[in-house]
């Protein structure tokens, strides 16, 4: 088996979740340490997201299937939902 990294990205705050949207232009990280959630476009290089969104810990985040939502739900009891285009 053969892999390839295709691309390296270092943030500030600890990544504790990971997911890409369908099409994979698009991949989203959560910190469990600091409540933030941070949308980043890999191809062009460009933040399209990047904020405290949960005053306590980032628990779970999740793309709609067509890719224009992305959801959370934090540690604080909260879900919160961001449209993107």
């Amino acid at each position: 088996m053969r892999i390839l990294i295709v691309w390296f990205l270092r943030i500030s705050c600890p990544i504790s979740a990971v997911t890409i949207n369908d099409s994979a232009e698009w991949i989203a990280f959560g910190s469990r340490a600091y409540g933030q959630l941070v949308v980043y476009e890999w191809q062009s290089q460009h933040f399209i997201m990047d904020q405290k969104s949960h005053y306590d810990a980032v628990e779970c985040f999740t793309f709609s299937s067509d890719g224009e939502l992305i959801a959370s739900g934090g540690a604080d009891g909260k879900v919160k939902c961001y449209h993107f285009r």
